[in-house]
């Protein structure tokens, strides 16, 4: 994959910053890692880390992020290179992107004050992404003039097919235009190779976690909270995690048996940890229902824990919240 990376980033002059932008101007701790291993994958380079909007994470383990229309208005004519650093982008509307960049305590609020009001939602929207772009999380090289190589590095787009027509136009029109396009699915590479669209299939780049950041995963097992875990199943544990689609009664209860019998069988605790705290990723209140719903009543909630230590998990997020069962 650095090879990839290095031959999609490469041209005659190495001196030029590279961009790299991603929805890791939100707390999600995959789009977060992946900031992280683009990062790692490119030593020695002049970076900028760009998102939707201007977010500070570096408290939480993640960057210092610009928005990226704000970074295109303030670029100057030197030449750049830019890099989507992965996730499920192609199919993420502008609309669920705003949502997503809510602080999660203003979330239903905003919605039912939006939900009736079209025109004020459409506006609201475009202000939160800073553009009218459709596909916020892909590029439209015309918004970015100074860009001399743009890359897709193991994007996601499985429901690309199922989009609005306008949204899937807008998104294979900025895929063509790109220099170098790569996919982590199968689905999300048929569906460009039905579009007439040359991509590589690559893994997501969460694989390379435990290569790249051995040292730091030890580490931080060796204290807090990881410790902590270890200590609790020194036989080892099973890490779950679930987003709040999953969140009815029923498929909870079913969920817990679930855990239960696997534990019995195998010996193994049970870990139950909150991978994204932006809004329509993972909720708590799930996990901890999962936890009262198994025979393991021993259940604690740690408080939020950093960077680093999610990463000891090889998955997690920047403001993680674990549950030991």
């Amino acid at each position: 994959m650095a090879a990839l990376l290095h031959a999609m980033t490469y041209d005659a002059a190495m001196t030029r910053p590279i961009i790299l932008f991603g929805a890791f101007d939100r707390h999600n701790f995959g789009d977060l890692l992946l900031a992280h291993i683009a990062a790692a994958l490119l030593p020695g380079q002049e970076l900028v880390f760009a998102g939707l909007a201007n977010r500070d994470l570096r408290a939480d383990g993640g960057h210092q992020v610009q928005a990226l229309t704000q970074l295109a208005a303030d670029w100057d004519a030197h030449p750049a290179t830019l890099i989507h650093v992965g996730g499920e982008i192609l199919s993420c509307s502008a609309w669920q992107a705003a949502v997503m960049l809510l602080p999660p305590d203003e979330l239903q609020a905003t919605l039912a004050y939006l939900e009736a009001r079209p025109l004020e939602q459409a506006a609201w929207v475009q202000r939160m992404v800073g553009s009218a772009a459709l596909a916020p999380y892909t590029l439209s090289r015309s918004l970015f003039p100074a860009l001399t190589r743009v890359a897709y590095l193991a994007a996601g787009g499985v429901q690309l097919d199922t989009c609005e027509p306008a949204l899937r136009a807008e998104v294979l029109a900025n895929l063509q235009a790109a220099d170098a396009v790569s996919v982590r699915d199968g689905q999300t590479l048929a569906h460009l190779a039905a579009a007439g669209i040359t991509a590589h299939l690559l893994p997501d780049p969460a694989v390379m976690v435990a290569e790249l950041f051995d040292a730091r995963i030890r580490q931080h097992a060796a204290g807090g909270e990881m410790a902590q875990v270890l200590r609790t199943f020194p036989q080892g544990y099973l890490a779950v995690q679930f987003s709040a689609d999953f969140g009815d009664d029923a498929t909870l209860t079913t969920m817990a048996q679930q855990l239960d019998q696997v534990a019995a069988a195998t010996g193994l605790g049970v870990v139950l940890f909150r991978a994204g705290a932006a809004p329509w990723h993972d909720d708590l209140a799930c996990l901890q229902r999962v936890a009262a719903r198994m025979r393991l009543q021993q259940a604690v909630v740690t408080p939020p824990v950093t960077y680093g230590d999610v990463v000891s998990k090889n998955t997690g997020e920047s403001q993680s919240d674990t549950i030991a069962g």
